[in-house]
């Protein structure tokens, strides 16, 4: 699914972390290749380019930064990885919303880590971690 940010920029919310390839064309299974969509869909327009990548974390593409940035994730031990893409574009909606300023990077660093703890529980939305369950550091 694709949708329209607020901040004028393209979400990319993979189904079966696919999204990506299906856009581009082109296998995305590590961060290098992920680098390479990121920059086949700035090319193609798109303001703002998250791929994200599971366990390899994500990778962060703006128009203004000809630069990709890969943002890994902290090692965790998974017991459900469903629902950890909604876990991660959920918190990353939430760093939007309230933090605006914040750099698109730090944003999906956070997310990466709200998705880390949703994995440690089984389940989907049971998995999602109130505010009082996460790291101060993270608001």
């Amino acid at each position: 699914m694709i949708t329209k940010a607020e901040r004028g920029d393209w979400i990319l919310r993979p189904f079966f972390d696919v999204s990506a390839e299906l856009l581009t064309g082109s296998s995305v299974t590590n961060v290098e290749e992920a680098h390479r969509a990121a920059q086949e869909l700035l090319q193609r327009g798109c303001g703002s380019v998250i791929v994200t990548l599971g366990p390899q974390g994500c990778v962060v593409l703006e128009a203004r930064d000809s630069t990709s940035k890969h943002v890994p994730t902290t090692a965790v031990t998974a017991v459900d990885t469903t629902g950890a893409g909604d876990s991660f574009i959920g918190a990353l909606a939430f760093y939007m919303a309230h933090y605006p300023t914040m750099p698109l990077e730090e944003m999906t660093r956070r997310a990466n880590q709200v998705a880390g703890v949703s994995v440690q529980v089984v389940g989907t939305q049971t998995s999602y971690p109130f505010r009082k369950e996460l790291p101060a550091e993270l608001f």
